[in-house]
């Protein structure tokens, strides 16, 4: 093709072409060719045909002056296509090269997912890993909580004294004077934008030494009030300060609803790890299907010292119900048959002093409680209540039982070789005509004889306590994929966290291993 046709073909003149500059003819790329003009810059593609009519001709440098022939043909260099292929290749190989990378990287990252009711404590977890795992929180991020703290402070004492009036039966103010208290906190302290000045503390302080307020407090459990109300309440002279600083406790402890799905990336002994943190209140729970893919394990976190409350957002669900039922969805859903839960029985500390106290009874909440025993394998911390112990092994194994619930039903089925007898203390063989020489609970429970029946009283509730007790627990289709994890933690608590993530990481690994087929 010469210089004519090749200008006829874009619709340009000859003359046109002739009057580039020699430099213009440009080869950008194997089948690309630039051409500055005096007016204009084209981008000239070529065709399969032309090309194959181009580079047939000899010598034309990729960059630079293009020569002129003297029959007016314009020449591109196989040469040039071949260093063009070169680099290409060259390009393609280190894509090739990243991506293998960053596929490495991310398989070798473990992506943990914070699920639960609200207010359970995801977000503190969240928090202790920032303390724990990486730099903390500096001192922008410190002065900026002052404002939530001061937030739940007010929303705290407002909460209280207006539900006052609504207890049955209700409580009145101690001192008549601290009505006017009442007033402005209801009704000047309630804008979003209040500036928190010196006489706010003031009526606080006034309102939170009142008897009244602080009967209706013991009664919080009736009504929707923040974990953290009296730790801060208690700690007013301190917050009111102008140099004030929260400390690492006190953001742990400052309450901040969360809404969508934060990310936060850390690493422990070179070991990548992505914790996700989802809102827990029910509208927010839509969103958790965005997180489910590739997740290593899911961290599920519940508030033991719920038992006693009722959720935000339906005031005739118990709490700790609503978390029951929760996890059991999480436990049989579909997308997570193969994902292990690791589950947190968070808020222990507050668990404690409220079966210490006596006023709330774990058995009127859950008529079952009466008749738990405390499973053999409870393991006891120094100085610790055994009320407190049963209570919480008691919520443990309810949760648990979710996770087996046709090894329950299969429980009447069990072979027992040899059971031990009330009438004896060393293990007997008890015969079944025909049948194996072993007895099954199903047996002993319809046997005609009164001594193996009272065996099967005796041996019933030792045996489902233990399934109930077990650390680590199957699901009933013997997916070994798929299991339960029980830790009891205090979120607020960075040495117990820091315990028990310790622990997790183990898991966790094992978890990620098997489901990259390499354990």
């Amino acid at each position: 093709m010469n210089c004519a046709g090749f200008a006829r073909w874009r619709k340009l003149s000859c003359s046109d072409l002739m009057q580039a500059d020699l430099s213009t003819f440009i080869l950008i790329s194997k089948r690309r060719l630039k051409i500055v003009l005096p007016n204009c810059t084209i981008d000239w593609s070529f065709t399969e045909e032309l090309w194959c009519t181009l580079i047939k001709r000899p010598v034309v440098t990729t960059c630079g002056p293009v020569p002129h022939h003297s029959d007016g043909k314009l020449c591109v260099s196989r040469d040039a296509a071949d260093e063009e292929a070169k680099e290409q290749k060259r390009v393609n190989k280190q894509i090739e090269e990243q991506l293998q990378k960053d596929k490495q990287l991310y398989r070798a990252t473990h992506r943990l997912l914070l699920l639960g009711a609200g207010e359970s404590g995801k977000s503190t977890i969240v928090k202790q890993m920032r303390i724990l795992h990486i730099n903390g929180f500096s001192e922008r991020e410190r002065r900026d909580k002052i404002t939530d703290i001061k937030r739940n402070i007010r929303d705290s004492i407002t909460v209280i004294v207006k539900s006052m009036e609504e207890l049955n039966p209700p409580i009145r103010l101690e001192k008549s004077s601290n009505m006017e208290h009442v007033r402005y906190m209801l009704e000047v302290a309630c804008v979003p934008d209040f500036e928190y000045p010196d006489d706010f503390f003031d009526r606080v302080k006034d309102l939170w030494k009142d008897q009244g307020v602080q009967a209706s407090y013991e009664r919080s459990n009736e009504y929707q009030l923040i974990d953290c109300a009296k730790y801060f309440l208690d700690k007013i002279d301190e917050v009111r300060k102008v140099d004030y600083t929260p400390s690492e406790q006190d953001i742990l402890r400052c309450r901040v609803m969360t809404t969508g799905i934060f990310e936060t990336k850390f690493e422990v002994d070179k070991v990548r790890f992505h914790m996700f943190d989802v809102g827990g209140q029910r509208d927010e729970r839509r969103k958790w299907i965005q997180c489910f893919n590739d997740v290593t394990a899911v961290i599920f976190v519940c508030a033991s010292s719920s038992y006693n409350m009722v959720l935000l957002e339906d005031k005739t669900v118990n709490r700790l119900r609503e978390s029951l039922s929760l996890f059991k969805s999480i436990w049989n859903n579909r997308w997570l048959k193969t994902i292990s839960v690791i589950l947190f029985l968070n808020k222990q500390d507050l668990l404690a002093e409220k079966i210490k106290s006596g006023r709330h009874k774990l058995e009127d909440y859950f008529p079952e409680y009466s008749n738990y025993l405390i499973p053999s394998d409870a393991q006891f911390e120094p100085g610790e209540d055994p009320c407190v112990v049963r209570a919480k092994y008691f919520i443990r194994g309810e949760f648990l039982k979710l996770c087996l619930p046709s090894m329950r039903e299969q429980a009447a089925g069990v072979p027992l070789p040899c059971v031990l007898t009330e009438e004896s203390a060393s293990a007997k063989p008890l015969v079944q005509t025909g049948r194996g020489g072993t007895l099954t609970l199903h047996a002993l429970r319809s046997h005609s004889s009164s001594s193996i029946s009272r065996t099967y009283r005796y041996i019933y509730p030792h045996f489902t306590c233990a399934l109930d007790s077990a650390n680590l627990i199957s699901t009933a289709t013997g997916d070994s994929r798929h299991h339960c994890y029980p830790h009891f933690t205090c979120a607020v608590d960075t040495e117990n966290i820091r315990r028990v993530f310790n622990d997790c990481r183990d898991i966790i690994q094992r978890i990620h291993l098997r489901q990259y087929e390499l354990l």
